[in-house]
């Protein structure tokens, strides 16, 4: 079957998962059905920089670039969050959406 071309290299027979993300109608369906999905795994991830990468990917793709002010430096937690989601400055609604749908199959 016919496949978009971002998504054939995710394409093996042991990625089926990968593989319904990647055809599914809208990039908005495919975003809404990760997060029901691996939402849950992906909170459950231990504190890090792989949990604040899709932190910032999820924001990014909910409510477009970071607004306001970074936060002060005694702020240690919403400082990290913020930064991360910073660093998605400019990153499109949809790819957010698309990469965080990608990224969270990979994750389980």
């Amino acid at each position: 079957p016919w496949q978009p071309r971002r998504c054939r290299s995710l394409f093996s027979p042991y990625r089926a998962d990968v593989r319904s993300l990647c055809t599914s109608s809208s990039v908005n369906e495919t975003f809404q059905a990760a997060v029901s999905k691996h939402g849950p795994a992906v909170a459950a991830l231990p504190d890090g920089q792989e949990k604040l990468e899709m932190y910032a990917l999820y924001k990014q793709a909910t409510g477009g670039d970071a607004p306001g002010d970074r936060p002060g430096m005694l702020n240690f937690v919403a400082r990290a969050k913020w930064d991360a989601w910073d660093q998605l400055r400019g990153t499109s609604i949809e790819d957010a959406k698309q990469r965080y749908a990608n990224r969270a199959a990979v994750l389980g």
